[in-house]
Formats: C-alpha cells, sequence, structure tokens
C-alpha cells in the first residue's frame, strides 16, 4: 500500500517526452490522473496509475470549456476543476483502503524535457502542516491535511475571485518572513503603492515586503493605488488568487525545489511539426510568423528559448536556426519579447 499521493491534472503535454519520469512517479506514488478523453493516447506513457479519470464522461465538457475558456476567458479554472476532482476521488480511495495517504502533491507533466529531478521531493511536509511546498500554482502539496484546503480553492473562484481584484487585498499572514517569497506568484500580485514603491524585478519586490510585511498586512485602506510588478488580466491572475487563497486559510509556504522545475517551452506550441516543416523548407518568414503568432504575450522568454532547443534536439540544423534569426528576431521585438539570448 502506497503511503504518498499525486494528483496528476491536465492535458498530459510531453507526456511521451517526459514518460521515463512518469512511470518513476507511477511506480511510487499512487497517481490520480484527470485529463479529457482526447488526451487517452497519453496515459499509456505514464505506467501504472491508480486511476484515470475522464472528465468527458462526468459532464458536458464541451460547453464547461466554453463557459471558462471562452466566455469568461480564465482557463486556468479548468486545472483548479480537474485538480478538486482528482481530490475527491483520492478521498473516495482512501474510504475504501481505510488508510490516509501522508502526502498529496498536485503537479503537469509538461516541465522541461532535459530537467531530471529527483521525485522524493513530492514527498516533503511539515509536522504540523502549516506548509505547502509549492512552486506557484504548477507544482505544490505538502501534508495530507492541507489538501482538504488547496482542493477546495476551485470553489472559490466565481464567488470571490473571478473579476473582484479588491478581494485579493489585504493578505492574511501569520509570518511572511518564514516563507519562501520566491515559490509564490507575488510578481502578479497588488500591493500598495505607498509602501512598497515601484520595485524593478522581483528581487526588490521581495526585499521590500520581508522589510515591512507587518506595515503591509496591517495596511487597511483599499483607496489607494496598486503595485503589481506583473500586470495581467485582471479578471482572473490564478497564481495571485491562489496565493491569497492559501494565505487566508493560515497557510504559509516553501519553496518545492530550488532551483525550479522549468516547464518545456515546447508546451505552447502546438503546430510544433508545421513550424519545423516550414523550417525545413526554407519558408523562414512563414515559420518566423507563426512561431511569433503562437506565444504566449506575456511569456517574455519563451519564444527565444523555444527556438534555441529546436536547434539543441535537432529538430532543425544549425544553418536553418541562423537563416531563421533574421526574420523572427524584429517580430519578437515588435512585439516585446526578449531576443537577447538569440543574438550572443
Amino acid at each position: 500500500m502506497k503511503k504518498h499521493a499525486i494528483l496528476l491534472v491536465g492535458e498530459l503535454r510531453l507526456a511521451k517526452e517526459n514518460q521515463s519520469t512518469l512511470q518513476m512517479i507511477c511506480e511510487e506514488y499512487d497517481v490520480f490522473v484527470v485529463t479529457e478523453r482526447k488526451f487517452s493516447p497519453s496515459v499509456a506513457y505514464l505506467g501504472f496509475p491508480k486511476e484515470v479519470i475522464y472528465v468527458d464522461d462526468l459532464f458536458d465538457f464541451d460547453s464547461h470549456h466554453k463557459f471558462y475558456a471562452e466566455e469568461l476567458n480564465i482557463p486556468h479554472a479548468l486545472q483548479m476543476h480537474k485538480a478538486y476532482i482528482g481530490y475527491l476521488r483520492l478521498k473516495e480511495v482512501e474510504e475504501k483502503r481505510g488508510v490516509p495517504y501522508k502526502t498529496v502533491y498536485k503537479i503537469r507533466s509538461d516541465w522541461d524535457v532535459d530537467i531530471r529531478f529527483d521525485i522524493d521531493l513530492f514527498k516533503q511536509s511539515d509536522t504540523e502542516d502549516r506548509f505547502i511546498y509549492m512552486q506557484t500554482d504548477m507544482f505544490y502539496g505538502g501534508g495530507r491535511k492541507l489538501a482538504e484546503i488547496w482542493a477546495s480553492f476551485y470553489l472559490y473562484i466565481l464567488p470571490c475571485y473571478f473579476d473582484r481584484l479588491d478581494q485579493y487585498w489585504p493578505f492574511k499572514c501569520p509570518d511572511l518572513s518564514q516563507c519562501d517569497l520566491g515559490a509564490a506568484g507575488l510578481a502578479r500580485s497588488p500591493f500598495p503603492k505607498e509602501l512598497v514603491g515601484n520595485p524593478a524585478n522581483r528581487a526588490e519586490l521581495e526585499n521590500v515586503l520581508k522589510e515591512c510585511w507587518g506595515e503591509i498586512e496591517n495596511y487597511k485602506s483599499r483607496d489607494t493605488l496598486f503595485f503589481r510588478l506583473v500586470e495581467l488580466d485582471t479578471k482572473f491572475p490564478c497564481e495571485s488568487a491562489f496565493l491569497h487563497f492559501i494565505l487566508s486559510k493560515g497557510l504559509m509556504f516553501k519553496s518545492l525545489r530550488k532551483p525550479w522545475i522549468p516547464l518545456d517551452p515546447f508546451r505552447l506550441y502546438e503546430n510544433l511539426d508545421s513550424i519545423c516543416f516550414e523550417i525545413q523548407n526554407g519558408n523562414f518568414a512563414n515559420a518566423a510568423k507563426m512561431i511569433s503568432e503562437q506565444s504566449a504575450p506575456y511569456k517574455l522568454d519563451i519564444p527565444q528559448s523555444f527556438i534555441i532547443k529546436l536547434k539543441n534536439r535537432k529538430y532543425i540544423e544549425k544553418e536553418s536556426y541562423e537563416a531563421l534569426l533574421p526574420h523572427l528576431i524584429p517580430l519578437l521585438n515588435a512585439a516585446g519579447y526578449h531576443t537577447n539570448l538569440l543574438r550572443d
């Protein structure tokens, strides 16, 4: 009987490429997979998970997806819903086996395929169940009791967080000095400008928060200008909302892993084969346009990381890579993406 559990939720992107680690995880943990039926071929790369739940079998997923992803434009809510579904099933399994799990973590499959990490990191917990071990809203978990809290976040999204930026302040936390600030979504969280000023980067913001958290925590005014290091759509900044939620429940947070487990840039380019086809056939302008158009607007380093990995992983030849850059760099610069690594 396995002591530790994992909720593997989402689209199972890069499951084939990361199958070696995923199979080790399924051997060591009871893994509850929650995904859609169109990703069923990817399940074959996981080995032997404890449970596989297809949300299409539970409700009208097309309407559900349209509501969150298209009408409300908050696709992150779908991930949180899958985590909640997985947790409910985990509880049913615990009742049958009569023994609770020691730890529960929520993870995803699309980490950088060039990275190796110790899978035992998903067994971390503290004896008092005060800390959630996290990498923003990508990987997180801890002791069994904490899962009851973080899994319920989905239930609070619409009534408490969607289009309610006022609800994100003030933060409630017993002692931020004990937290690993780099592990959370602080860059997207609002703070009173008259207290934090205008930090230029994450490190400066973290230093300010450590120095004056007492003032910030007790700051009551809502009629003020707020500072956010990264400005995104304020309808539902998931990282900020999740952070606010776990702090409001009296939890603190520590870093899951240092350095972070990076996500693979390939996950964002669904037309990878088409991009490579255009490059291999010398259609560099078309390929550059496809890369630019498929790049997420707020992930400024991803496009250059993507094209570098295309070369390093032998998807394209060095000569084609160099021929692509004069077409790609101007488009990325015009859209505000970073290109410094492409110039080295």
